[in-house]
């Protein structure tokens, strides 16, 4: 038996090896790992670790003497050069044909595996038993379906993976997992999965059905432009699509049997935006959405994009949204589920609480079918919870963006000479303060003066956590804010401008505005959403100490800015006004004594 670290380090040691002897791109890396080590533990069970006087050089695996596949040969010579090969031989003496099994399938980072936390969790959701049929749509290298195969191994899998390469990897785990378990019923296919439910006919045909599709595909890309063509004829209603998350997840709805369950992986991007809400809406209006989990950012090695785990079935009524993004074990370079965290998550999807509720499909729909968790779950703050909350939009006169310059137009308005016109942009923002010298403009136009900042106006950013935010204090200047910045007018009789900004550099009011921002790479957050958003707004006295003490530190913070910047200015010319007035003081003082001597030999 092997360890999980010895395993690591034979995996490091072929990886270091390959990387010597050959180029790698970095979608190949963990493939070209694989195929490296299948073909040292076919070469190891073939000559039972005598390889001394074995013919096993690249010329033979070419001619199908070691392995008999074609479309393995094919791969082998895709991802592992002959020289990569010749230096690995010699690791066929240090190590057994297990250790390179173990390689097989630990080996699991590339990018088209699924992180094995993300397994463990679809598995507990699926919980299949021996007498399940299970799918993977878009299998990859196979993970999912052989870590389930040997955990429940009376059961049918069926995979189908477009990539060449990736699906190699799948069968020759499959071809070993037979080997040592000749009873599982295990089959690989290579083609796209498009085809599954109409030239395959295999709609109806599983129990369970997992998909970690590709991220950032669109609708009318490939074969899924025929798919959608298909999607549209069974529901007129649905004019666009734009995420092809989509039609595998309509695939996934289509493959099942009537009480069967699917999970997929979903990004964000198609749970709000506003192209694909005919096809959500359509969802929830089949009651094909069971729940929908909310994913700890990096649970994948190659992307930080929001993710979540979506379930699949027929007849529901109603939708749980789970909250899961902040249960996770953060590891070196990703973040992973511990079995305790796994169970917890499994839990929140069977009750209430303060990251899992259920919508009905009624209150979905009349909120134009927005599906992301935030949108319906609203993070339990124990301070905030003890003040007074309302929404937004009812303590302020008005909620509006920044003036929509472009990078060409702000340009040719910029001015190298002092005027009483200026922009204000994200990087203008500082430690909750704006900076006293913005950049200036020749002129500010008839359609841009709406944008003109007032005393008093807070400033909020739009894209990204952490959000900045600032009071602005205009003076005799127009001000005008670009268009990454929110302007909110605050009505000062309801709430006072440094306690709201106080509220949203805390880490509450962080966490409330993060709550509220959608998005795959870049996270921002809606007008809509932001005048809905609750804030706590306690009586005015509470206001203004918490206003009173929060300005005193930030005019407290200028003070000493200033005096770093004085500082700064002494620490470069230090080393000249030290040495000079030294070699000053040292010349004067043997001016002095040479006068000294002088007068002495008069005297004499």
């Amino acid at each position: 038996m092997y360890s999980k670290d010895q395993i690591k380090e034979i995996n490091y040691e072929i990886a270091y090896i390959l990387r010597t002897n050959q180029q790698m791109s970095s979608d190949t890396v963990g493939q070209s790992i694989t195929m490296a080590a299948y073909m040292l533990y076919r070469a190891s069970k073939t000559y039972k670790g005598d390889v001394s006087n074995a013919s096993i050089s690249y010329e033979d695996i070419k001619n199908h003497k070691l392995i008999s596949s074609k479309r393995t040969v094919s791969a082998i010579r895709l991802l592992v050069r002959e020289e990569a090969w010749n230096a690995l031989i010699p690791l066929l003496d240090k190590y057994s044909a297990d250790a390179f099994k173990n390689v097989i399938f630990d080996n699991t980072e590339d990018m088209h595996s699924t992180p094995n936390s993300l397994i463990r969790l679809a598995q507990r959701v699926l919980n299949i038993d021996d007498n399940d049929s299970v799918a993977d749509i878009g299998c990859g290298s196979g993970n999912f379906l052989t870590s389930t195969a040997l955990a429940t191994q009376r059961a049918s899998y069926y995979g189908c993976e477009l990539s060449i390469t990736a699906s190699e990897i799948a069968s020759i785990r499959a071809e070993i997992l037979k080997e040592d378990n000749p009873h599982i019923d295990f089959s690989i296919e290579s083609f796209d999965a498009f085809v599954l439910n109409q030239e395959k006919d295999y709609s109806g045909k599983f129990s369970k059905v997992f998909s970690n599709y590709p991220f950032g595909m669109m609708a009318r890309s490939g074969s899924g432009a025929g798919y959608l063509e298909y999607v549209t004829e069974q529901a007129p209603k649905v004019r666009r699509v734009r995420s092809a998350d989509w039609l595998y997840n309509h695939l996934a709805i289509e493959l099942l049997t009537d009480e069967g369950k699917a999970v997929v992986i979903m990004p964000d991007g198609g749970l709000f935006n506003n192209i694909d809400k005919d096809i959500r809406a359509y969802f929830v209006e089949q009651g094909w959405i069971e729940s929908i989990v909310k994913l700890p950012e990096r649970l994948f090695n190659y992307t930080g994009i929001g993710t979540n785990l979506m379930v699949l079935s027929k007849g529901n009524k109603s939708i749980r949204f789970v909250n899961a993004s902040h249960i996770f074990q953060q590891e070196r370079r990703i973040r992973v589920f511990s079995d305790s965290d796994v169970e917890a998550i499994v839990r929140m999807l069977d009750t209430d609480g303060d990251y899992s509720v259920a919508a009905d499909c009624n209150t979905v729909l009349k909120n134009d079918s927005d599906l992301m968790v935030t949108s319906y779950l609203k993070i339990a703050d124990k301070l905030v919870e003890k003040l007074n909350s309302v929404a937004l939009s009812s303590v302020t006169e008005t909620v509006l963006r920044g003036a929509p310059l472009s990078a060409k137009a702000l340009d040719e308005l910029t001015s190298q000479e002092e005027t009483d016109c200026q922009y204000l942009m994200l990087q203008n923002i500082q430690d909750g303060r704006v900076d006293a010298d913005l950049p200036y403009l020749s002129e500010i136009s008839e359609k841009n003066r709406k944008y003109c900042l007032r005393n008093d106006d807070l400033i909020l950013s739009k894209n990204n956590a952490p959000f900045k935010v600032a009071v602005v204090k205009v003076g005799k200047k127009r001000i005008v804010a670009n268009g990454n910045l929110y302007v909110l007018r605050l009505n000062k009789e309801k709430v006072l401008p440094h306690y709201l900004q106080a509220y949203f550099q805390s880490e509450s009011g962080q966490r409330a505005l993060e709550s509220i921002s959608n998005g795959t790479v870049l996270k921002s957050i809606s007008v809509d959403a932001l005048r809905k958003l609750e804030i706590p707004v306690p009586p005015m006295d509470l206001q203004k100490k918490v206003a009173d003490e929060f300005e005193a530190k930030i005019h407290e913070l200028a003070m000493l800015e200033n005096r770093m910047k004085r500082v700064r200015r002494v620490l470069g010319s230090i080393f000249e006004e030290i040495v000079e007035a030294s070699i000053e003081e040292r010349n004067s003082n043997t001016d002095d004594s040479q006068a000294n001597n002088g007068m002495t030999e008069e005297v004499n």
